[in-house]
């Protein structure tokens, strides 16, 4: 198997992944690791000790998540590729437990595991597809307060993670796939930055047969927005965009229309609102700069003749 790692100013978090997979039960495995790194201006590949072996492709500019996990996709020649966030730590069997249930049933296109967070509970980790309506309960905050009933746009809040299912998607911090599958889908759509292009991905996939199982009786260690959390007002600019590109792409033109219509001029008040209730006052600055960025992006995609360019 082949295992992908796209690091960019991840601190110690990479070297402390490297060194759980040196850690893991590699017995009889055969693993090539790549980093790829987008261009981190931080001591990150500098703080790696793990004497485990890796492959290091640097680009010279941040090209994107989605691209980065193509790059090294182009070098993957294995049965099966995982794609690894830095910010995970994999448990001695992980790679055993991954690869024998994919063994055992060859209609698993993708594979994802348990999350555990820094306090020791289960993370969300699975999403289904987004429809608008789930945007809307997100946006007035009921997927919040009544999760079992008013659906998340995507992450699956009211999912038992304690059982093992058939889901829409895992999340991409541990994808764990047969190559194969990725050679007849094509990898991540590269319009993605960064967020949604797991979702995407997955959207294809099961589009053309396959399927993506969640196993309950594996698990990682996630620490979750590792990387992120230093660029918060990015990190809403992209999360935003890659929404609405995904629905561009994916749903029909009325939904679309109505998405974007209710991202750009409703949504921001409705956040500004939740912020100011909860007294998180210092987030205020993160939301209006991220949505500066969606709107200079927006506005500098009508070409001269007034249209409205999506891609």
């Amino acid at each position: 198997m082949d295992i992908v790692i796209v690091n960019w100013n991840s601190g110690e978090f990479l070297n402390n992944c490297l060194t759980s997979i040196e850690k893991s039960n590699l017995k009889d495995l055969l693993i090539n690791i790549i980093v790829v790194d987008n261009e981190s201006g931080d001591d990150s590949l500098n703080r790696i000790t793990s004497t485990v072996k890796y492959r290091l492709i640097k680009n010279n500019e941040n090209i994107g998540f989605a691209k980065a996990c193509n790059v090294g996709l182009l070098q993957s020649r294995s049965k099966y590729i995982l794609f690894l966030n830095p910010d995970t730590e994999v448990r001695e069997n992980t790679f055993q437990k991954a690869i024998t249930t994919m063994e055992n049933n060859n209609k698993i296109s993708v594979l994802g595991v348990k999350h555990i967070d820094e306090n020791g509970n289960i993370a969300p980790s699975c999403s289904r597809f987004p429809k608008l309506r789930y945007y809307f309960y997100d946006m007035i905050g009921l997927s919040k307060l009544y999760p079992q009933i008013f659906h998340h746009a995507t992450l699956m809040l009211d999912m038992d993670y304690s059982k093992s299912a058939f889901v829409n998607e895992v999340m991409g911090a541990f994808f764990f796939c047969r190559k194969s599958v990725l050679d007849r889908v094509g990898g991540f759509d590269e319009r993605f930055f960064v967020y949604y292009e797991e979702l995407d991905l997955s959207y294809r996939i099961i589009k053309n047969g396959g399927k993506i199982f969640y196993d309950a009786d594996n698990e990682i260690y996630h620490k979750g927005n590792g990387t992120s959390d230093q660029v918060k007002a990015k990190r809403l600019f992209y999360s935003l965009r890659s929404r609405i590109k995904y629905s561009f792409k994916n749903d029909n033109k009325v939904n679309t229309i109505i998405l974007f219509l209710l991202t750009m001029f409703f949504e921001p008040f409705s956040r500004l609102l939740y912020l100011i209730l909860k007294g998180r006052f210092s987030e205020i600055k993160d939301l209006v700069n991220g949505y500066s960025f969606l709107y200079q992006y927006y506005i500098l995609r009508i070409n001269n003749n007034g249209i409205f360019i999506t891609e």
